[in-house]
């Protein structure tokens, strides 16, 4: 599909008044904030953008189309593909990698992924940005290598979601489980209940699940959870065990064990950091 229509090009920080940058192993990483209600107007960028909310929303309209985007969602903006952004009314925090086109071997695998507008979403990928953007505010002599590593698995995991197997669909009652996970955070779950409402046998549901979303229904949920557990984190006051207990772990120190892995720090430490930084 041409793309022959020329705008400015612009940073990525373009009409973002706070944000921060680094540039590690051919990725441009970058934490950026946006204000409630801003606009940008059409414009390009040089390298692809492959962008995650991390809290608030925002629009993009690209060839006519418009894709809003919360947390929890991946969405890529070609290199050179016009395009305007509204942000929604609490603005939005959004980590963005930027690759070098010139590390053209590295990237091969993603290439579908970078070359075309995707819009999906993908907990595990939020998981990741959050570890990304956590490196980028707590640099460190291991942080290049480490925000290296996580664009990199960033983008395998965007690759893998965004652009499925050839001729693959996902079956109807496939993503009513996973709908149910999503809908359903805090509530116990047990594998024959979700295999009896879907109508397949339990073994065919476990295989199928994995097969079609890269990891078993259990490590999914959790991924759900915790993402549902961080982002209460920093738009409430509730203290962590109740957080642990709505986003439905079994007591405060399981929460803090599993965030810690995910994250690279304790929840409270977690909701200083982003307190800090103006989130």
């Amino acid at each position: 599909m041409p793309r022959l229509r020329r705008g400015p090009v612009e940073p990525v920080t373009f009409g973002s008044p706070h944000f921060r940058s680094v540039e590690a192993g051919g990725f441009l990483v970058t934490d950026a904030w946006f204000p409630p209600g801003a606009e940008l107007p059409r414009h390009i960028h040089d390298r692809t953008c492959v962008a995650m909310p991390i809290d608030g929303a925002f629009n993009s309209v690209m060839q006519g189309r418009s894709h809003w985007s919360g947390p929890g969602t991946i969405i890529t903006e070609p290199a050179g593909e016009v395009h305007a952004n509204r942000f929604g009314p609490q603005g939005a925090r959004i980590a963005i990698v930027q690759p070098d086109a010139r590390r053209e071997e590295l990237l091969r695998p993603c290439a579908e992924l970078l070359s075309t507008i995707n819009h999906k979403a993908e907990p595990a990928a939020v998981l990741l940005a959050r570890r990304l953007v956590a490196e980028l505010s707590s640099p460190d002599v291991a942080s290049d290598l480490a925000t290296e590593a996580l664009a990199l698995e960033l983008l395998v995991v965007s690759a893998r979601s965004c652009v499925p197997d050839e001729g693959a669909t996902t079956p109807r009652w496939l993503t009513r489980v996973r709908e149910r996970l999503h809908d359903d955070v805090g509530r116990p779950h047990d594998l024959q209940t979700l295999a009896a409402e879907a109508g397949v046998h339990p073994a065919h549901l476990t295989r199928a699940f994995r097969r079609r979303f890269g990891r078993s229904i259990g490590g999914y949920l959790r991924l759900v959870r915790l993402e549902w557990a961080a982002r209460r984190l920093t738009t409430s006051n509730d203290v962590l065990a109740e957080v642990a207990a709505l986003a439905g772990f079994a007591d405060q120190s399981h929460f803090t064990r599993l965030f810690r892995q995910q994250f690279g720090c304790t929840p409270a430490r977690y909701r200083q950091r982003v307190r800090d930084h103006g989130a």
